[in-house]
């Protein structure tokens, strides 16, 4: 490899890293339980500032949530009878899809067994 290939090679490897990095970003779920429903807001990481994506209907009034480690699910427990967990798709980042997970009753609101 000669010495212009070599940083080509290199310059093209760091324009791909910064592409990825610029396309990285940070999202807020919130539940409401009121509403029915959560809300999804893209945060800036500089000022704090929120910026409202979407609002996604949900089947009972959802309280506590988790974030898979990937970041590809987001699972709701829901506290409104029947309970029971339902799973949703990250997909594309920001967005909240429901997807058929092995939704699974709970015996109480407040404790949501774990979805397998």
């Amino acid at each position: 490899m000669n010495h212009n290939t070599a940083w080509r090679a290199v310059a093209a490897a760091a324009f791909a890293l910064a592409a990825s990095l610029a396309h990285a970003a940070t999202y807020a779920y919130v539940s409401n339980g009121d509403s029915r429903d959560i809300s999804v807001f893209g945060v800036d990481t500089s000022s704090g500032a929120l910026r409202a994506i979407e609002t996604v209907p949900v089947d009972g009034t959802v309280m506590p949530m988790a974030l898979s480690p990937d970041h590809h699910r987001l699972y709701a427990a829901l506290r409104s009878t029947p309970y029971r967990v339902v799973g949703f798709a990250i997909n594309p980042p920001g967005r909240a899809r429901r997807q058929r997970l092995a939704a699974r009753p709970t015996r109480h609101p407040q404790a949501p067994q774990p979805v397998r």
